[in-house]
């Protein structure tokens, strides 16, 4: 009877570790997609931090942010989020928490908290991100402020796609993935904001 009792007890014993393993598997699986899910929201909600903070200057300043010189005429000059580098009237910064880059940096980003840098760009509607030339706004073509977290994951980029635009395709729609091709294991993601007012 003893020996039925230990038999028993040591089936059950490998029953409940085996429901244990497979519950730990399951549990693992959530946590790293519970995971996953809370990243691509922190980018959606950082991203539109950014476009919020494009649309306060416009409406307190009622111009366009200024952009950087030259063959960089298409960047906005990312530290008028933070200090008032136009002497713009009406400016009721700072519209952003981020650092502004250090050192020289002909773009002028600022720094973000998790991944490289944050960024605004303008840039038209039809501008594919893999064959896009130095003319991203052009003349009769609606031109939109887009802005960038740089060095995201792919993975995340492509989850934060799914998630906005609901396809697969980096290079149109909402989100686009700058500077990617099929071996990159990070883009520069941007998300579409609001309209420049002044278009070209």
């Amino acid at each position: 009877m003893n020996l039925k009792r230990g038999a028993m007890f040591g089936l059950d014993a490998r029953i409940a570790l085996a429901i244990f393993g497979a519950l730990s598997v399951i549990s693992g699986a959530a946590l790293y997609s519970a995971i996953q899910q809370s990243k691509v929201t922190r980018i959606i909600a950082d991203i539109s931090e950014v476009n919020k903070a494009i649309e306060a200057y416009m409406l307190d300043t009622g111009s366009d942010l200024p952009v950087m010189p030259a063959s960089l005429d298409f960047v906005v000059n990312s530290y008028s989020f933070v200090e008032n580098t136009a002497s713009a009237s009406g400016w009721s910064g700072p519209y952003l928490p981020y650092a502004k880059t250090t050192g020289v940096d002909s773009r002028n980003k600022l720094v973000h908290t998790s991944y490289d840098y944050v960024s605004v760009e303008l840039i038209s509607t039809d501008v594919n991100p893999t064959t896009s030339t130095a003319v991203y706004c052009a003349t009769g073509k609606p031109c939109y402020y887009w802005s960038f977290i740089f060095a995201v994951p792919m993975d995340i980029v492509k989850a934060v796609n799914e998630q906005v635009d609901g396809d697969g395709t980096l290079q149109d729609g909402n989100v686009r993935a700058w500077y990617a091709n099929a071996s990159s294991t990070t883009a520069n993601i941007a998300i579409k904001g609001p309209l420049k007012l002044t278009q070209p």
